[in-house]
């Protein structure tokens, strides 16, 4: 009887594994991407953010087989202390989710902001991949910073993985949900008055 019992379970680990092995190439890592920027630009009291987010050619690849992603950007101002943490001023979040249809060649990206939710559909893959992933013209009033303070932008970027079978997620609940976690900080800047 504990044989047959011992045999059971070693066939149920053996399916388990088989079943991690398939869906764990299907979501790789982004590791090769990265955030270009932030571009800073002062104009009247008023600070202008941009920046993009580089994919890696696997991630690109997995966008085109149909493969739904979502990318949450985070621009945040902060004000620099020497001995204190960083003051968080003003941010934003920006959600773009990309949607593609191989069969029927249809490019779509959703992008939704704190005031306006934006479906937008495009022609060519390459158009839609440079739009979803540039984020530009982030503006932030400076008028009412003190002039003395230090001030840098945070560009944050999150992908959260595809859920895995319900099943898998009670084993693997250990595994990071991000599929992609990226941070990057501007040089410090005093405001223009």
């Amino acid at each position: 009887m504990y044989k047959r019992i011992v045999k059971n379970v070693l066939a149920y680990l053996k399916v388990l594994v088989f079943i991690t092995l398939l869906y764990f190439p299907l979501v790789s890592s982004a590791s090769a991407a990265e955030i270009e920027g932030p571009i800073l630009s002062f104009k009247d009291s008023i600070l202008e953010v941009s920046f993009s987010l580089a994919l890696d050619a696997n991630q690109i690849q997995l966008i085109k087989m149909g493969i739904e992603k979502e990318y949450i950007f985070y621009v945040d101002l902060f004000r620099k202390w020497g001995i204190w943490p960083d003051e968080f001023i003003a941010g934003y979040k920006i959600i773009r989710r990309i949607k593609v249809n191989p069969v029927k060649g249809q490019f779509m990206v959703i992008s939704d902001t704190e005031k306006v939710v934006l479906e937008k559909r495009f022609m060519s893959f390459d158009s839609m991949i440079d739009w979803a992933l540039t984020v530009r013209g982030m503006r932030f009033s400076m008028k009412r910073l003190p002039a003395d303070g230090r001030y840098f932008i945070r560009v944050k970027v999150e992908s959260i993985k595809q859920k895995p079978p319900e099943m898998l997620g009670y084993f693997f609940f250990f595994m990071a949900q991000n599929e992609l976690n990226l941070k990057v900080d501007s040089l410090t800047f005093y405001p223009e008055k």
